[in-house]
């Protein structure tokens, strides 16, 4: 899908035990996703494969990786102090990038974009308020899980939905009603 090479440029991953993350193809190391920064040279000199998993070089919450055979590798190497190894991985949305875009996005990644054409409509003060929304949780200071996230982001759909009046009543508003857990007395 198109959409999610796209959405992949604004995630990262906090890292675990590496057994969900991909070594080469994933973006979890500070030097970004290894294997368009170093290309397929890199696998081969650490005798890997580009599939590989990032457990392969983590053992009892260790760094384990083979004596480096490239320069690459030795950087590659290097930067792994900038890693913290947790205790589960963790997809993190990447909040630094083009925000608006990455926020509309993210919402389309979790399916929860049904409302496109709606937003549209609304105006881009909508997308802008859910965003701010959104961001508060991740500059608050306080960790919050991606249900959290969710549930405020479809709160704030629902009163958005509820204060704008009535809308007909079409197969796509009962759909979306139901999609957002929405009274269907808003509908005409």
């Amino acid at each position: 899908m198109k959409l999610r090479d796209i959405a992949k440029r604004f995630l990262r991953f906090e890292v675990g035990n590496g057994e969900s993350i991909h070594l080469w193809l994933d973006r979890w190391h500070p030097a970004g996703v290894l294997f368009e920064n170093f290309g397929y040279r890199v696998v081969y000199d650490a005798i890997s494969s580009l599939e590989a998993k990032l457990a392969t070089v983590i053992q009892n919450g260790n760094w384990f990786w083979r004596p480096a055979r490239s320069e690459d590798l030795v950087e590659i190497q290097a930067r792994l102090t900038e890693v913290d190894l947790g205790l589960c991985d963790t997809p993190v949305w990447n909040a630094s990038r083009k925000r608006v875009y990455a926020f509309i996005l993210w919402l389309s990644m979790k399916d929860r974009l049904i409302t496109g054409e709606r937003l549209l409509k609304w105006g881009y003060q909508v997308v802008y308020s859910l965003w701010l929304t959104r961001n508060e949780f991740v500059h608050d200071g306080q960790p919050c899980t991606e249900e959290q996230i969710l549930k405020k982001i479809v709160w704030e759909v629902r009163n958005r939905i509820s204060g704008r009046g009535k809308y007909p009543r079409t197969k796509e508003n009962i759909m979306l009603c139901s999609l957002w857990n929405l009274f269907e007395e808003l509908l005409m």
